[in-house]
């Protein structure tokens, strides 16, 4: 049995959907149609069925994929284990990461890929809830991830970098002209840009605002920085974000007092670390900006 293929089908299952499946899998949906079609013939079950919202796994699929999961981790153990022995660096190695928590991370891998030219990688931005999952299920194996600094840093994280919130507002509104710092309270039922629900930009934002006694008004949810910095611009509403200067014209960045909540962007290793996922972790964490 073809352990690509079980691969294949247990990315189904868990996106439950062959065309999220195959963009995760990085092949085209009729090839990975046909991986498992294969896979149900090899095994004479039908292990998919389609349903109004995707596909589902019949009671065939459910076995499989519980036997599937643990087939798959014992090859990633034994494929770590014999890299080990092996003169250069080899195997594959999934990285994943938050929106607008990739600064830096391209010219990283880049870096990475030129020196270990027998380590493949694939690379995927995903949505906080879908990368927490994809941790849970060993579906990468490395994660940069953005949250709250003050919530709990698994114990295989290494933090990046901390970066206290700052106010966008569009440069012809009041609060633009307020260079010292504007009063988190002075926001109080101003319409703001919010991140996505799960996400750790989202987080920090509320409870800077919950610290000033008030809930922000949500008005708008994107969770890619260029997004909110045009919704911004636009006048349409103002944003609590990790302070980084904006890349937007017609959008200026604010500190605010008292001090607003940080947010943290770290480094997340899956179980178990194969020597070239170790390898590249370390090489991100010097990159990065995180502690030697």
């Amino acid at each position: 049995m073809d352990l690509r293929a079980l691969e294949h089908f247990v990315a189904v299952v868990d996106h439950g959907s062959i065309t999220r499946a195959a963009l995760a899998q990085h092949l085209t949906q009729p090839a990975l149609s046909q991986h498992v079609r294969r896979l149900e013939a090899q095994l004479g079950v039908v292990l998919l069925r389609r349903t109004p919202a995707g596909v589902e796994p019949t009671p065939a699929g459910v076995e499989l994929v519980a036997h599937a999961r643990g087939l798959l981790a014992g090859e990633r153990e034994l494929r770590g284990a014999m890299d080990g022995h092996a003169a250069a660096l080899r195997g594959l190695v999934r990285v994943a990461w938050t929106a607008g928590d990739d600064d830096g991370l391209a010219d990283a891998l880049a870096a990475f890929a030129t020196a270990h030219p027998g380590v493949r990688l694939t690379a995927s931005a995903l949505r906080t809830v879908e990368l927490d999952d994809a941790l849970r299920r060993g579906a990468v194996d490395l994660a940069v991830r953005g949250g709250s600094a003050d919530e709990p840093s698994p114990a295989d994280a290494t933090t990046l970098r901390e970066i206290p919130l700052g106010l966008l507002v569009a440069s012809n509104d009041p609060l633009a002209a307020d260079a010292a710092g504007v009063e988190v309270a002075a926001l109080a039922g101003r319409p703001f840009v919010l991140a996505e629900e799960g996400s750790g930009r989202r987080a920090a934002a509320l409870a800077t605002c919950e610290a000033a006694g008030f809930g922000p008004l949500p008005r708008f949810v994107a969770g890619d920085p260029t997004a909110v910095e045009r919704l911004v611009a636009a006048g349409l509403a103002v944003a609590l974000v990790p302070a980084v200067p904006p890349a937007t014209a017609g959008v200026v960045l604010r500190t605010v007092v008292p001090a607003p909540a940080t947010f943290a962007v770290r480094l997340v290793r899956a179980a178990p670390v194969s020597p070239a996922a170790a390898r590249l972790a370390d090489w991100l964490v010097a990159a990065l900006g995180g502690p030697a």
